[in-house]
C-alpha cells in the first residue's frame, strides 16, 4: 500500500531536480540515492550491479578525500552526504565517512531548507516502512530437543562447567537452521519409508544427542585451534566426544551393527582434522565431517538396504559439497588463522601460477569458479544417486528439503554473487 508521505515528498523532490523517475547517470548524487531508495521501496527494482557501479563512479568522482565525504557543487555538501548516509542505511552498504550527516545535526543554514525537510520526510518514512515490513517474527527460543539436551545434564557436569555446556549447546542450536545437526538421522530414516523408520524410533533421540555432542566438541576444538577460546575447556570437548562415541556404539549394538563403523568414522575424522592436515583431494573432503553422517550410515547397515552402496556414496558426495561450500565461505578467515583447506591450498597454487595478481583477484577469478563448479558437481551427483535409489519421491522428502537442497541453494547464491560482481565490474569499466 502506497505511503502518502513517501509519495508526496518523492514527487516534490523530483519536480525540482529531475525530469525522469529512473536512476540516471546525469542525476546528482542525492537524487540518484533517492531514486534508488524509492525503486527498492516499490519493489520495482533491486540495487542492481549496474546501479551500484553508477553510484560507485559518482562517489569516486565526488570524493573530497579517499573514502569520502563527498562534494558535488552546486549541491550543498551536507545534502549530498546526508542522502548517501540515509540511502546506505537502507542497504548492506556502509560508508563511515558519511555516518555523521544526520538530519538533527544539520547546519544552521539548512534548518528551514525545504529540500532538506522533504528528504528527511522521504527517508524517515522509507526507513520506518522497511522496519515494519521486515519486523522479526516472535522468537521461540531454541528448539525443544536442544532444551531437553541442556536440561537433562546427562554428563553429570559440575556447577562450574554446566553454564559453559549450556552456552555451547545453545550456540550449536543457533546455527542448526534446519535442525540438520539434530535431525539428520531422523530425516534419513523417514526418507527410506515407514517400513524402515518405525523400527528406528527408539534410537532417534540418542542419535540426535550423539551428533549434537560431536558438533559441540569440534566447535571447541576449532575455537581452540583458531585461538578464539581458552584451551582450559578442552576437557569438556573430550567429555562430549566420549559421550557421542558411547551413544553411537550403544545404538549400533542395539541395531545389530558392528561397532567397527563407529571406530572407523571417528578415526577418519581425527586423521582428516590433524593440525598438519593432509592434502585431502576433492573426493576425500567428506572425511573432515564424516561423523555427521554416521547416524544414517548405521541405519543403512542395520537395514541391509539393496541400495546401501549408492546411498553411502551419495552421503559422501553431499559432505564433499558441504565442506567445499564451508571452505569457500571461510577462505579469508582460514588464511588469517593459518588454517589449511581445499580452497586455501588451491588459492596458493593459483597464486604460484600468476604471481602478478593479488590474493582477492586470484580468488574471485580463478579459485572460486573452479571450487564452486566442483561443489556443484558433487551435490548434483549426490542428488542423482539418491534419486536413482529412492525414485522421484526423494525431492519431496524432508531429507532433501532440509539437508541436500540448502547446499544446492548455497551454490546457486555463490554463482549469483559472482555473476553480480562481474556485472558490476563490466558496468564500472564502461
Amino acid at each position: 500500500m502506497p505511503n502518502s508521505i513517501i509519495e508526496a515528498s518523492y514527487s516534490k523532490l523530483l519536480q525540482a531536480n529531475s525530469s525522469q523517475t529512473k536512476p540516471s547517470s546525469y542525476d546528482p548524487i542525492h537524487i540518484f540515492c533517492i531514486k534508488l531508495a524509492k525503486s527498492q521501496h516499490d519493489h520495482t527494482q533491486e540495487l542492481t550491479p549496474k546501479n551500484l557501479a553508477q553510484l560507485a563512479k559518482k562517489l569516486i568522482r565526488a570524493e573530497s578525500k579517499v573514502g569520502g565525504p563527498y562534494a558535488e557543487p552546486p549541491v550543498d555538501e551536507y545534502i549530498t552526504n546526508y542522502a548517501i548516509n540515509m540511502f546506505t542505511s537502507l542497504t548492506s552498504l556502509r560508508i563511515d565517512s558519511v555516518s555523521a550527516y544526520g538530519y538533527e545535526s544539520r547546519p544552521a543554514h539548512l534548518t528551514n531548507d525545504p529540500q532538506m525537510s522533504l528528504m528527511n520526510d522521504f527517508f524517515t518514512s522509507v526507513l520506518k516502512h522497511r522496519k515494519v515490513g521486515t519486523k522479526a517474527s516472535k522468537k521461540h527460543g531454541i528448539p525443544i530437543f536442544y532444551k531437553f539436551v541442556i536440561e537433562e545434564n546427562s554428563l553429570d557436569l559440575s556447577p562450574n562447567t554446566t553454564p559453559i555446556f549450556r552456552s555451547l549447546i545453545q550456540n550449536v542450536a543457533k546455527h542448526d537452521k534446519n535442525l540438520e545437526i539434530a535431525n539428520i538421522s531422523l530425516y534419513f530414516a523417514e526418507m527410506l519409508g515407514p517400513n524402515y523408520s518405525i523400527g528406528l524410533e527408539k534410537y532417534q533421540k540418542g542419535l540426535s544427542r550423539a551428533n549434537i555432542f560431536a558438533w559441540a566438541a569440534y566447535t571447541i576444538y576449532d575455537d581452540i585451534h583458531d585461538e578464539h577460546t581458552s584451551a582450559n575447556i578442552v576437557g569438556l570437548a573430550n567429555m562430549l566426544m566420549r559421550e557421542s562415541y558411547k551413544i553411537y556404539c550403544e545404538t549400533s549394538l542395539g541395531l545389530g551393527v558392528d561397532i567397527a563403523i563407529v571406530n572407523e568414522s571417528f578415526s577418519v575424522v581425527d586423521d582428516a582434522n590433524l593440525i598438519l592436515e593432509p592434502e585431502l583431494g576433492l573426493n576425500e573432503l567428506y572425511k573432515k565431517s564424516y561423523g555427521h553422517t554416521l547416524g544414517p550410515r548405521i541405519i543403512l547397515q542395520s537395514l541391509h538396504n539393496a541400495n546401501s552402496d549408492n546411498l553411502t556414496k551419495a552421503l559422501a558426495m553431499f559432505l564433499n559439497a558441504k565442506q567445499l561450500c564451508d571452505d569457500i565461505k571461510d577462505w579469508e578467515e582460514d588464511i588469517a588463522n593459518g588454517s589449511s583447506s581445499y580452497v586455501t591450498r588451491k588459492l596458493d597454487r593459483d597464486l604460484d601460477d600468476d604471481t602478478k595478481s593479488n590474493i582477492t583477484t586470484t580468488f574471485w577469478e580463478k579459485t572460486l569458479p573452479e571450487s564452486i563448479r566442483n561443489a556443484q558437481m558433487e551435490i548434483e551427483a549426490s542428488i542423482e544417486l539418491f534419486s536413482e535409489s529412492l525414485g522421484q519421491s526423494f525431492e519431496k522428502t524432508r531429507f532433501f528439503r532440509k539437508i541436500i537442497y540448502p547446499i544446492r541453494r548455497t551454490i546457486e547464491d555463490i554463482n549469483t554473487e559472482q555473476a553480480e560482481k562481474n556485472d558490476f565490474l563490466n558496468h564500472f569499466n564502461l
